[in-house]
């Protein structure tokens, strides 16, 4: 059953390219318009090819980059070849785990700790200040 779907959509797909890959008469020019409707409309079948194939790969895989998932890595490090410990977040606590090949272990739970006003406003002004002289260099050098 399996083979079948495999092989039909693979006939699916291929039917189109055939037909765009029949011979053309020999006395056929480059600036006529069969063979400028033949380009267009291989570009466009491209182009609806690739954007399916983006549509699809978004609908079926549940990893898809940028949308939210309910756990964020936090940080972690290797405690041996194998072994590691990580932090984790989820629904706003953090949780310690020792991860091995075999299983992973709870070491700890955490409240998220809040993040303070100095340390937001710590880093903003540095760059702040970066982006200015940066851009301050790049209007004398022009």
């Amino acid at each position: 059953m399996r083979l079948t779907k495999q092989v039909l959509s693979g006939a699916l797909i291929s039917a189109p390219l055939v037909l765009l890959a029949a011979p053309t008469s020999a006395s056929a020019s480059p600036l006529s318009f069969g063979y400028f409707f033949q380009v267009i409309f291989s570009l466009v079948f491209v182009i609806a090819l690739v954007l399916g194939a983006v549509w699809a790969m978004k609908r079926l895989s549940l990893g898809v980059p940028g949308m939210k998932t309910p756990v964020k890595l936090i940080g972690g490090t290797m405690l041996g070849g194998k072994e590691r410990v990580v932090v984790i977040e989820v629904e706003g606590e953090w949780l310690v785990l020792g991860v091995t090949a075999q299983n992973i272990t709870v070491l700890k739970q955490l409240d998220k700790p809040p993040v303070s006003d100095a340390e937001s406003t710590m880093v903003a002004p540095k760059f702040k200040q970066w982006l200015q002289v940066a851009l301050q260099k790049y209007k004398q050098n022009k």
